[in-house]
Formats: C-alpha cells, structure tokens, sequence
C-alpha cells in the first residue's frame, strides 16, 4: 500500500499528466515533447507511460481545430449549394463546380501516400461532379443535343485518363477508357446508317489485340496499369453483343444471345490456353 506521501505524489504526478494530455490535444506543445513528459511522470510503481492512441484513433484525438472546422465549412457550403443550385445563374453554377471538381482532385492528389482509398473517393466524388455537373449546364444551354454530350464525355475521359496515368489513379485510368469506348461505340451507330456485323465484329476484335498488347508491353513498368489494359481488352470483347442488343440492328434476339455465349465460350478457351502468359502480368 502507498504511504501518505506516496498518495500525494501520485496525485501531483496524475495532475501533471492531465496537463501535460491537455498540452497534447491542444498542440500547445509538440507531440515529442509531449511524450518525453509523459515518461518522466510515468507511475513509478507501475513503470508504464501514457498510452498514445494509434490508428484512426489518434488521428481523431490529435487533430487540430481548424481541421474539425475546415470540414463543418465545406460541408455546409457543399450543403447550401446543393439546396440552391438549380435557382443561381449558369456562370455561378459553372463557377462552383469547378471550385468543387478542382478541389476535390487536389486534396484527393495530396493524399495519395498518406490515404490511398481516401484519396481515391475523393478522386472519384471529383469525377461524378465534373460528369453530371457539365452535363447539367449543357442542358441548360442551346447545346442541348446528344451529340454535345458524348463530346462532352470525352473531355472527360480525356481528363480521367490523364490523371490516372500521371498520378497512378488506376480507377481513373479504367473509366477513362470505358468512357472512350463508350463514345466511340455512340459515334459508330450514330454516323453510320447500317454496319455490317462481320465488320463491326472484326473493328472491335481489333481493339481487344490492341489493348491486349498494350497491357503486354506496359506489364514491366506497372502491373496495375497493365490490369486495367487488359480489362479494357476484354469490355470491348463484349462491347458488338451489347450495341446489338441496344440498337436492335444485329440481327434477332435469339442470334445476338448465341453469338455472345459463342464469343463468352471462346473467351475462355483463350485464357485456359494462354494462362501462362496472361497470368505473369495480370495476376
């Protein structure tokens, strides 16, 4: 049992601690010196420091004020623009938008290291604003024509693509080229009265060696870009079945469905027959 004295000083020494954590929490003093306080005020019957939270924990309890109300700020921003978007003028809605997608990328792109998956949300929330943002101002203007929006579309992909090529935003890089593929796919059936099957077939085939090899010859430098390559090689596989399916210009229901199970099945062939080669930079 502690004597008296031995009370009073571990009460003086849980006064300072207290103190010392209140130091901690409002960054009066450095973390480090923080901790070296601690340690020269630990129990000196126990022999045990103050525990330091870890994890998503002591991000929380050590975070800085102005964090906490940068967060209340844009949320309520976020909030207020949501609620009067449609009444403001074009050029203010514009305005916003831009200040949302840009900063949306910024913060997701200064969190790359530090927070993968957290800089990949907000990558991906500055996308879908940029996405349907633009397609709403375009339906606001004289533009309003789907031929303004498919362009409008490959701007985008055109901005996705680039990102996730010079910033490894892999997710960025795949819709890229799944929204490319999609533009190129409207263009086809838009400007083009009738398309022969055996050719639309032999156009897309075309681009599945395409990407094929160039996830092969990209496999070296990133696997992760090799990934997306190769997935992209086997959407646009698929992509004549689904623009028959659309249109209704293939041919019947029942032709179309036994083409793409026949194409499903030889695609499965190839990659049992080529497992070895495929699976060194995909897998």
């Amino acid at each position: 049992m502690l004597g008296e004295g031995d009370q009073m000083d571990a009460d003086k020494r849980k006064t300072i601690m207290n103190e010392i954590t209140h130091w901690r929490r409002s960054k009066l003093l450095p973390e480090q010196y923080c901790d070296f306080l601690m340690n020269l005020y630990r129990d000196e019957h126990t022999g045990q420091a103050y525990p330091k939270p870890s994890g998503k924990a002591a991000v929380i309890s050590n975070s800085h004020w102005r964090y906490w109300l940068y967060a209340v700020l844009g949320l309520g921003l976020l909030g207020f623009s949501l609620f009067h978007f449609a009444s403001m003028s074009l050029i203010l809605q514009m305005g916003i938008s831009c200040v949302f997608v840009l900063g949306c990328y910024m913060m997701g792109l200064g969190r790359k290291k530090n927070s993968p998956f957290v800089s990949t949300m907000l990558c991906l929330a500055a996308s879908l604003i940029l996405l349907v943002s633009g397609m709403y101002v375009i339906s606001k203007t004289t533009y309003n024509e789907p031929t303004y929006y498919v362009e409008f579309i490959a701007c985008c992909a055109m901005i996705w693509l680039i990102i996730g090529l010079t910033s490894k935003q892999y997710i960025l890089h795949l819709f890229g080229w799944l929204a490319l593929i999609f533009v190129y796919a409207w263009f086809i059936n838009a400007k083009l009265d009738h398309v022969n099957i055996a050719y639309l077939q032999l156009g897309w085939v075309g681009l599945v060696g395409l990407f094929t090899w160039l996830g092969w010859l990209t496999h070296h430098r990133s696997k992760e870009h090799a990934k997306v390559l190769f997935i992209v090689g086997a959407v646009c596989w698929f992509v004549p079945e689904v623009m028959n399916l659309v249109t209704g210009h293939g041919g019947t229901l029942e032709f179309v469905q036994m083409l793409l199970f026949g194409k499903l099945a030889v695609g499965a062939l190839l990659l049992f027959v080529l497992r070895k080669k495929w699976t060194e930079w995909v897998v």
